[in-house]
């Protein structure tokens, strides 16, 4: 069994989560991306947003409650979701690894989550794989700190060399393993890389650009030509721990 888990950490961001990119509202990606997945069975959405679940309702997820206090940590917010997923899993086939996508990353696609599993199926040493960028222009041989006399010094005394890869916060597949251990330690030190370029969470206005074109380049169709203006959708009030 190969589950996902969508989640916001931005919750307060400056690009809402139901603004169009494209013609679709913003937190329809992700999930649209693992429609298209051979391997996810199971999808879960953590959000407590109204207008959140009136957009991914199309894709029947099952909702999650956030904790009370969001927290800003990925491993954290898995801890929370963790035994309600597995609750939700007793009595089906044990779950090999979780998929863990931010709602606001439209950058993980239905063959991206295929290829992280099959890498990560072929390399039983590693604990997880992860989308990752590189930005030449934030290569730690250009960063800088400012001395206490007002001057820059490198922050980096001895900065490596050949290219330097970041997560993106894209995709996080993780190993059942690694999801028991993040109880007591976040930290995954056996990543294997997913190579992209370009993707990162949207939370600005400036990022939309970018957003769009990463999406274009991967053959996602613009809708916002050929659509005719349409009311915003209504938010629909859901209890907690609603399943639809």
């Amino acid at each position: 069994m190969i589950a996902a888990l969508v989640a916001d950490l931005h919750p307060h961001s400056l690009f809402p989560l139901d603004r169009e990119l494209l013609g679709r509202p913003l937190a329809a990606y992700p999930l649209l991306g693992l429609q298209s997945s051979r391997e996810v069975r199971r999808v879960y959405v953590m959000t407590d947003d109204p207008s959140v679940k009136t957009v991914t309702l199309q894709f029947s997820p099952i909702f999650l409650d956030p904790p009370e206090d969001l927290p800003s940590e990925l491993g954290s917010l898995i801890r929370h979701c963790l035994p309600m997923i597995h609750k939700d899993l007793e009595g089906e086939t044990p779950m090999e690894f979780l998929a863990v996508i931010l709602l606001r990353a439209p950058f993980a696609t239905g063959p991206m989550v295929d290829e992280a599993v099959e890498l990560l199926r072929s390399r039983p040493d590693a604990e997880a794989a992860l989308t990752v960028s590189s930005h030449p222009s934030l290569h730690p041989r250009w960063a800088r700190k400012e001395t206490p006399r007002g001057l820059l010094e490198p922050a980096v005394p001895s900065p490596p060399a050949g290219e330097i890869w970041y997560p993106d916060g894209g995709l996080a597949l993780l190993r059942r393993g690694v999801l028991d251990k993040l109880g007591t330690d976040s930290m995954i030190t056996k990543a294997l890389p997913i190579k992209q370029q370009g993707a990162t969470p949207v939370i600005d206005e400036w990022q939309v650009p970018a957003a769009a074109y990463w999406l274009s380049r991967h053959g996602v169709s613009d809708l916002s030509q050929s659509l005719q203006p349409q009311p915003k959708p209504l938010p629909q009030s859901a209890p907690k721990g609603d399943r639809r």
